[in-house]
């Protein structure tokens, strides 16, 4: 009986990992990883995490989104989605004696990579799920309306 009862719970764990592992390979990952002289800081955060957080979190009374956001969100969704058919590559690429800062899209994101004398920055943004995310915000009005 406990026999079953254990295989039935072992079960369920390896299915729920599985579909997280689904929903968040489908929705996207966010990585940053910032490194400096005397810190590391990594943290993959699943975009659905973002999003449900925007969209359950009580967050719009502590938000102030500029009227602009609001105003072009249409526009914000087509460069979304235009950005999403572009082919891969750089975008941005600045090199200086003290710095190197890429900016590209690879696959469905955008990365931004920064390397310095001081420190290392590497974000990885999904760019479908960043679109959600800004949907999610343009719908915040600011606290003076």
């Amino acid at each position: 009986m406990f026999l079953k009862v254990g295989i039935l719970l072992m079960a369920l764990g390896i299915s729920l990992f599985a579909i997280g592992g689904i929903v968040i390979q489908k929705t996207g990952l966010m990585i940053v990883d910032v490194q400096d002289r005397d810190r590391h800081i990594f943290l993959p955060i699943p975009m659905i995490f973002v999003n449900s957080v925007l969209h359950f979190a009580p967050v719009a009374t502590r938000i102030n989104m500029p009227d602009e956001i609001n105003r072009n969100y249409g526009a914000v969704q087509a460069a979304t989605q235009e950005l999403i058919n572009c082919p891969d590559g750089p975008l941005v690429e600045v090199s200086s004696p003290r710095e190197n800062v890429l900016i590209e899209k690879r696959g469905g994101n955008l990365i931004v990579d920064v390397k310095s004398d001081r420190e290392k920055v590497f974000l990885q943004i999904p760019i479908q799920a960043s679109g959600k995310a800004i949907a999610q915000l343009s719908n915040f009005k600011s606290p003076t309306d």
